[in-house]
């Protein structure tokens, strides 16, 4: 594995403390009692959308590695005719950036369905 190479460990008991004064950071304690030393953390949240809109309105929801989100096509558009989704509602990857591009191409295509309506 490329990561354990490079000293990398992945360790999946939960973290309940983070130790050091911000912004750094020198430990952190796990559930099971365990302090280790670290020089960074990352983490994989668990995700939920923030409201039941999309299932309500009968849009189907894709399991992603971090929790599900809105399926859409690549212009954003539902599994329910006239609903479109952008964002981290709708895509398995968190990122500002892409979340922003998905809303435009998602409300250029919302236009687009209105014109030839």
């Amino acid at each position: 594995m490329l990561l354990s190479k490079r000293g990398v460990v992945i360790e999946r008991t939960p973290i309940i403390s983070l130790i050091g004064d911000a912004p750094g950071l020198d430990a952190v304690k796990l559930a099971d009692g365990r302090l280790i030393e670290v020089a960074a953390v990352f983490t994989v949240p668990k995700t939920r959308p923030a409201s039941p809109i999309a299932e309500d309105l009968g849009c189907i929801l894709e399991n992603g590695p971090t929790g599900p989100f809105i399926k859409v096509d690549t212009w954003g558009a539902t599994s329910v005719s006239g609903v479109y989704a952008a964002g981290d509602a709708a895509s398995p990857m968190h990122n500002a950036t892409v979340a922003a591009a998905s809303g435009v191409l998602a409300g250029i295509a919302a236009h687009q369905s209105l014109a030839r309506a």
